[in-house]
């Protein structure tokens, strides 16, 4: 399982990858996995699963359900030529395919999803450059599956996005993880081997206001949630010690981090 969502009524959506077929449901290439979506009732009982069933590998990455109870799920696409990209599904909440489309040209990897505004769906991930580093990357589409864009987050390193979402004023934030300093952020680069990092992006995935955090350590967001009066709460983990936590927080291992930015 990769995924889980909550609609109105109640309901629970699960998704994710399953190397065999589900009770009922036509086995695809026995050689590759599908992405799956389960829907189960608030009482547990399973109403209905969806399988892929293609000649390729995929496997579900984000899903997000719009204010209908429409269902969003976003895929991971492996090839047999070992090329990867993003699908993204469009359901009913009775499970009935509405739209599919396929964002082909590079090489990506996605993490998040989230509904915009106006019922559109935001993808995000990582996305490999021609010097091997990765980039953020941003997908849009809309509720009818029109295709309104894609940008990539380029800095001189590495960098990755973690969660998607979309502020109090319908503009796109994404959190994830960078090895340099992002330009215009007020905080600088910590020295470590990767800082978190949250940015209010345009429709190009240039930086509007960006903030980062970071120690000497390790540190990736995959979480952002956004509230009514512009606060942005963003997650993630990390193996140092972080600005404003206290002074005995371990060290050397892993742990969770949670951060509250007033505004961006």
């Amino acid at each position: 399982m990769s995924g889980v969502a909550l609609d109105a009524n109640g309901n629970v959506y699960l998704d994710g990858f399953a190397g065999y077929a589900f009770p009922g449901i036509p086995p695809g290439d026995p050689n590759d996995g599908d992405s799956y979506l389960v829907k189960y009732a608030p009482h547990g009982d399973r109403l209905w699963v969806r399988q892929a069933q293609t000649s390729y590998t995929d496997s579900a990455a984000a899903i997000a359900i719009d204010a209908h109870g429409n269902p969003y799920v976003v895929d991971e696409r492996f090839t047999q030529n070992n090329d990867t990209y993003t699908v993204v599904k469009k359901f009913n909440p009775n499970g009935a395919l509405l739209w599919r489309r396929e964002f082909r040209g590079w090489f990506t990897l996605p993490t998040s999803a989230a509904v915009d505004p106006r019922g559109g769906i935001l993808a995000c991930g990582w996305a490999t450059n021609r010097s091997q580093n990765t980039d953020a990357y941003l997908v849009h589409y809309s509720a009818t599956g029109a295709y309104l864009g894609a940008a990539r987050l380029r800095t001189a390193a590495r960098d990755n996005c973690g969660a998607v979402g979309s502020d109090r004023r319908g503009r796109v934030v994404i959190a994830g993880g960078t090895f340099t300093r992002f330009p215009g952020a007020p905080e600088p680069y910590a020295g470590g081997e990767s800082d978190a990092f949250v940015a209010v992006v345009d429709s190009h995935m240039h930086p509007v206001a960006v903030h980062e955090l970071g120690s000497p350590g390790f540190e990736q967001a995959y979480g952002l949630a956004t509230d009514a009066a512009g606060r942005v709460a963003v997650m993630g983990f990390s193996d140092g010690i972080l600005p404003g936590a206290p002074s005995t927080t371990p060290t050397g291992d892993f742990g969770y981090f949670l951060t509250v930015y007033p505004a961006l």
